[in-house]
């Protein structure tokens, strides 16, 4: 909420901010007595979308998230600067809002951020809405929202859809195509190997990877970069070795020469009272 309160009363044009949850990460309660563990989810991360604007009985308002979640979740938010947008107002949450033109600017931002031209995200993976459990409790179910999912390993599929049937999310995938798929990303990870961005490489093998987790080519080529990364990660270790020693070195001849400073005056009066 502090997120999208901070860029609601600044008067951002546009801000989307997503909650990404580990569902089989299971924590202790912060209140309550500890509860027992749900089934395993056959997904790895879920990602929710947050809109804070509402409309209710009384009209058009502005709701807080209300997560109440017991799993990991990060945070993940964009936001775009506007003409008349600020960095210096501080938010207040919904509860403690008492100022009619704080309400006012928070109320109008939400709205422009829900009409915003900027899309949700969304991914590729196949998942059925209804199926994904809620986070919050909020009296508003559409304020939190499902708007992608990552399937475990052993579930992952290449076609993009939302809202499908059990029967075309059981249906089996397309090996080919989710070939091709992961073919095309390690393309992508040798130019980017050849162009210099070691550290966008990896991340592009490891992505084909998860597609094609037999591949002995991706796995090699993933072994390879993560060696060389090592190896540049040791050099740069030795230079800061090197340069740690030769900066110790003359902190030792500094104090040598400040110590021969300070000693100097001494030294001339006790040769001109021997003259």
């Amino acid at each position: 909420d502090w997120f999208m309160d901070f860029f609601a009363i600044n008067r951002y044009a546009d801000c989307k901010t997503y909650i990404c949850v580990h569902p089989n990460t299971l924590g202790e309660p912060h209140l309550g007595r500890k509860q027992a563990r749900p089934p395993r989810s056959p997904y790895e991360i879920i990602i929710y979308s947050f809109n804070p604007y509402v409309t209710h009985e009384h009209g058009e308002g502005y709701d807080c998230s209300s997560v109440e979640s017991q799993c990991r979740y990060q945070i993940f938010v964009f936001a775009e600067k506007g003409r008349d947008s600020t960095d210096d107002r501080n938010p207040i949450q919904k509860h403690y809002r008492v100022d009619r033109e704080h309400n006012r600017i928070c109320n109008e931002s939400a709205k422009r951020f829900l009409n915003s031209p900027r899309p949700v995200f969304s991914g590729p993976a196949l998942f059925d809405p209804t199926t994904i459990p809620r986070i919050d409790s909020s009296d508003y179910p559409e304020q939190l929202r499902p708007v992608d999912v990552i399937p475990l390993p052993s579930k992952r599929v290449k076609d993009r859809g939302v809202g499908m049937t059990k029967a075309a999310m059981t249906a089996p995938v397309d090996a080919a195509s989710a070939s091709r798929s992961a073919a095309q990303i390690f393309a992508d990870a040798i130019t980017a190997r050849d162009l210099g961005d070691i550290a966008g490489a990896v991340a592009l093998l490891l992505r084909a990877q998860r597609l094609d987790p037999d591949s002995g080519e991706i796995r090699d080529e993933l072994a390879q970069l993560v060696g060389n990364l090592d190896e540049t990660l040791n050099n740069l270790q030795m230079q800061v070795d090197t340069f740690q020693r030769t900066m110790n070195s003359r902190r030792w001849l500094l104090r040598s020469l400040l110590r021969r400073l300070a000693e100097y005056p001494r030294d001339l009066k006790t040769r001109w009272k021997r003259a």
